[in-house]
């Protein structure tokens, strides 16, 4: 019988978190799918803040050249970077820049930034301009 219990504690406990976090993958894809209709209809970069279903999030819009000969983690990198910079200068006005630091590697520019905000997630990557640019999109959940 105690075992009966503790099995249907752990059955229901494993149906309540798998329910949880369908239901978050689905609002990080209506999310997604909204900002992507906005950018095909008028292309934009920066940082606004969306409305979601359930939520309000904070979402950067930044755009890479792709690096030849770099591999697709080096440009993630540098758009996620890039996105930090963009939000702690919209969050605080202050401008960062003179911590970053640049340098040649492998004939790649490479962006280091020292402070930066570190809640960024990354929504979704996908190409344009015909494949010579990247658009990165990264978001936070802003919390009250």
């Amino acid at each position: 019988m105690k075992i009966n219990n503790i099995f249907l504690s752990f059955l229901f406990i494993l149906f309540f978190f798998k329910t949880n976090a369908q239901s978050f993958n689905s609002n990080k894809i209506s999310l997604l799918n909204s900002i992507k209709r906005k950018y095909y209809l008028q292309p934009f970069e920066g940082v606004n803040i969306e409305e979601g279903y359930d939520a309000k999030y904070l979402i950067s819009v930044i755009s890479v050249d792709n690096i030849i000969n770099s591999s697709l983690s080096k440009t993630t990198k540098v758009a996620k970077r890039l996105s930090e910079i963009q939000v702690s200068e919209y969050l605080n006005g202050s401008v960062i820049y003179k911590n970053i630091k640049q340098y040649e590697n492998d004939s790649t520019n490479v962006i280091i930034v020292s402070k930066g905000i570190n809640e960024l997630e990354l929504l979704s990557n996908f190409p344009i301009e015909d494949g010579r640019r990247m658009l990165f999109i990264y978001y936070m959940e802003l919390k009250y």
